[in-house]
């Protein structure tokens, strides 16, 4: 997920976050103290391992991913573990800052990155254009999901709501006037 603070920094109309990690569902918080503390000492172990199977119940797409040459194939190190909690606290923390529209998509069985990390953020984040949509049944990768055509209409369905459209054909020389289908904040 992109770092929080940085949304300002762009003129950005909206928000889509598929499976937000904002709760990992790797390690018990015994562990992740074990992982904080053995970061610093042997940042280099390996702690973590990563099942792919957990990705999509699409097997095609698990050996899609297996076969991928740019994927990591180790467990996951301890400096890049606490490295990435610190990261997600610090994100958890500036959470109140999103005020954009803001579409939230999230497999219910993710294994990956946990639901209640997806409704921390609607419960924290101050926008009054939300949308969480929790996809029973499915995986990490909702879009690499077999119910992808119904996430990706939904995604679709959310954008359209929240976009220009061509709304006439002025003076017949084929361009299109726009007009906005519901006004966006700050607009």
């Amino acid at each position: 997920m992109c770092e929080v603070s940085g949304l300002t920094r762009y003129p950005l109309a909206g928000v889509v976050l598929s499976a937000p990690a904002l709760e990992i569902g790797v390690g018990s918080p015994a562990e992740r103290v074990v992982a904080r503390v053995l970061s610093k000492i042997v940042p280099d172990l390996q702690v973590a391992p990563f099942e792919s199977g957990k990705i999509s119940r699409d097997p095609q797409v698990v050996a899609d991913y297996d076969a991928d040459p740019l994927v990591y194939r180790g467990k996951i190190k301890a400096r890049t573990g606490a490295e990435v909690m610190t990261t997600v606290q610090r994100v958890r923390d500036s959470l109140a800052k999103i005020d954009l529209p803001c579409l939230v998509m999230h497999g219910g069985a993710d294994e990956v990155v946990r639901v209640s990390g997806s409704q921390l953020l609607t419960e924290r984040v101050t926008t009054a254009d939300l949308t969480f949509t929790v996809y029973d049944g499915l995986y990490h990768e909702i879009f690499n999901e077999p119910e992808r055509e119904q996430v990706l209409a939904d995604l679709v369905g959310w954008l359209k709501a929240r976009t220009w459209a061509p709304t006439a054909v002025a003076s017949g020389r084929g361009r299109s006037a726009r007009s906005p289908r519901r006004p966006m904040p700050g607009g």
